[in-house]
């Protein structure tokens, strides 16, 4: 039997750094339809998306003024198990307005956008009644692009060449309160981060020395990998990976996964 990892190197190759998007994206559509993702074994390699308290899918909005790109993001998210798109918006101003209307609980976002950019639109929202979890999707992890988008309000930072599971596990992840960000986004938060003329108190001592297992937690971490991911990684549950990354946060004093990685850089706690 083929298993769902195989099923997706066979049918989602998702755009190689080597390959023209425009290229690929229309043969993908030609040769899958949403209903034949829903039923492929790459299915089960997303991760579950339904909000237990409602019993409903994860509503998502996508940003993204490239059709066949916006197109590509909608059918991996409507494929996903527990999740569906409710609405595409082409630019800055119409994410914005879409999400006053649609109150998604999640908005994949791109960066470059025409009207109003990325980084507007994601403060604009955040700073209206209903704010939805915002997940920062872009081409290049730059620092044009990385610290203004986490300082408007950006929960977390994809490429647009992670693989389809990756997305629809961002779109989980950033529901549940995490923060989802590629490996190559925390990497690159990581070197500007420690590049930075002004490196603030986060970067003491710590109170209290980090348990063997806290490391291996914090390495997990600055792999980018989930609480999912990681209980899988250490062979716990994920109640306990998020009993560890909340002690982590307390001895660090901070209050997010990417201060942490960086802070474990800073400390040489943590290489990446």
């Amino acid at each position: 039997m083929q298993t769902a990892e195989a099923a997706e190197r066979k049918c989602f190759t998702w755009f190689p750094q080597s390959m023209d998007k425009k290229a690929v994206l229309p043969s993908i559509f030609c040769r899958y339809s949403s209903e034949q993702l829903r039923k492929s074994p790459f299915r089960v390699a997303y991760s579950r998306g339904v909000d237990e308290q409602s019993g409903r899918d994860i509503q998502v909005l996508v940003v993204e003024d490239q059709a066949l790109m916006s197109q590509a993001l909608a059918m991996f998210v409507d494929a996903g198990h527990g999740m569906r798109c409710v609405g595409i918006a082409e630019d800055g101003a119409a994410a914005v307005r879409m999400t006053a209307e649609l109150q998604p609980d999640v908005v994949l976002m791109d960066m470059q956008l025409p009207v109003m950019d990325g980084v507007e639109a994601t403060r604009r929202i955040a700073a209206a009644q209903h704010v939805p979890a915002i997940v920062a999707v872009t081409t290049f992890a730059t620092e044009e692009y990385l610290l203004p988008a986490f300082r408007a309000g950006v929960q977390g930072f994809i490429v647009k060449d992670s693989r389809p599971h990756e997305v629809a596990a961002a779109v989980v992840q950033a529901f549940e309160g995490s923060m989802p960000v590629s490996p190559q986004v925390s990497r690159a938060l990581v070197q500007l981060a420690v590049t930075q003329p002004d490196r603030s108190a986060d970067a003491k001592e710590l109170p209290e020395p980090l348990t063997p297992r806290e490391r291996e937690v914090l390495a997990c971490l600055g792999q980018g990998m989930s609480n999912q991911e990681i209980a899988a990684e250490l062979f716990v549950t994920e109640a306990t990976v998020k009993a560890h990354v909340g002690r982590l946060m307390a001895k660090f004093g901070v209050d997010n996964r990417v201060k942490l990685v960086v802070n474990g850089v800073r400390l040489g706690l943590l290489t990446l």
